[in-house]
């Protein structure tokens, strides 16, 4: 909940700081792993030094998705389609014919998780 309530705030770094704990339940673990990659995008938007650092988070949080067996394939589908769209704004940033096919892919795509924060990034860029 404080990750949540920091990252509402802007507060990414807070955010990120209460976030490094592990969760037991599966679908916590996820929903706190996506915030932290939302915080660290944040913090990339802000100061482009992070870009690494955020594209390290992506493939961790891929490798752990694509690994990981307590979610359903269909949960577990959604959330690495989050990631590699993720991945695409992050790669296409300040392009913004690229970043409108991106959007229109990410508006046709039926099963993904935070939806609407993506097309929020893409319209941001």
């Amino acid at each position: 909940a404080y990750g949540f309530w920091y990252f509402e705030q802007k507060k990414y770094h807070q955010a990120i700081e209460v976030l490094q704990y592990s969760f037991r339940e599966p679908i916590h673990a996820f929903k706190s792993k996506s915030l932290l990659i939302r915080s660290w995008f944040e913090l990339w938007l802000s100061q482009e030094t992070y870009f690494d650092l955020l594209l390290t988070q992506l493939e961790s949080f891929e490798k752990y998705t694509r690994r990981d067996r307590a979610l359903t394939s269909k949960l577990k589908t959604a959330f690495v389609k989050f990631i590699l769209f993720t991945k695409k704004i992050l790669n296409a940033a300040r392009d913004k014919k690229l970043m409108k096919a991106i959007q229109s892919e990410i508006q046709r795509e039926p099963n993904l998780v935070l939806k609407k924060w993506l097309l929020e990034k893409c319209e941001q860029q």
